[in-house]
């Protein structure tokens, strides 16, 4: 009676859009079908067939149910959880602060890739990147150094906040200097400068 009632809708409106059948297999075990459907017609809108498409998603059922069953063990397992939370104010006090700060970095870093999306030159993404490296590391200064190729050289290309001493000093650093070889390490330095 289902299939006919939706046949019939399929000659009415032209179309069926995601009905879903259960049936049973020849094995005994449960079936789940999706069927979409469109009426065919020439060209004076006469009906001269109809298609079908129809897929097994008999797994997203299986699937749904154990999302279903986890999901009421999840909320079982929260309340449990909250009330253990109300009694360590303390320690959610402090998580709290710590979230706070992972949001901060968070910010930083979406602001900085939002930005690098729109920026348009290799200069306004090198200072985005210092910008926001100094941000997080609270550091009042900070630079980037690209390799060069043809002279075997790290080259300061960008700082921000420098004194020009340490400019003149740090601006080219030889393949055979230790700072590249802990660069090429993957080795963070981190110094004062005096």
């Amino acid at each position: 009676e289902r299939a006919i009632a939706e046949f019939d809708q399929l000659l009415s409106t032209g179309y069926l859009d995601n009905i879903e059948y259960e049936t049973i297999k020849s094995d005994g075990s449960q079936l789940f079908i999706n069927v979409n459907g469109a009426l065919l017609k020439d060209s004076s809108n006469k009906p001269i067939g109809v298609i079908f498409s129809a897929w097994d998603i008999t797994s997203v059922h299986s699937t749904q149910k154990e999302l279903i069953s986890s999901r009421s063990l999840l909320e079982h397992t929260v309340k449990e959880r909250t009330a253990e939370l109300e009694k360590t104010n303390e320690k959610l006090k402090h998580f709290i602060n710590s979230h706070r700060q992972a949001e901060y970095l968070t910010n930083i870093i979406y602001d900085l890739a939002l930005a690098l999306c729109i920026s348009s030159n290799l200069n306004d993404a090198l200072r985005l990147t210092v910008d926001a490296a100094i941000l997080v590391s609270k550091m009042d200064c900070g630079s980037i150094y690209l390799w060069d190729e043809q002279e075997k050289m790290l080259n300061l290309v960008f700082q921000r906040g420098h004194i020009p001493e340490f400019i003149n000093q740090y601006s080219h650093f030889n393949s055979d200097s230790y700072f590249t070889n802990m660069v090429f390490a993957l080795k963070p330095i981190y110094s004062s400068f005096n």
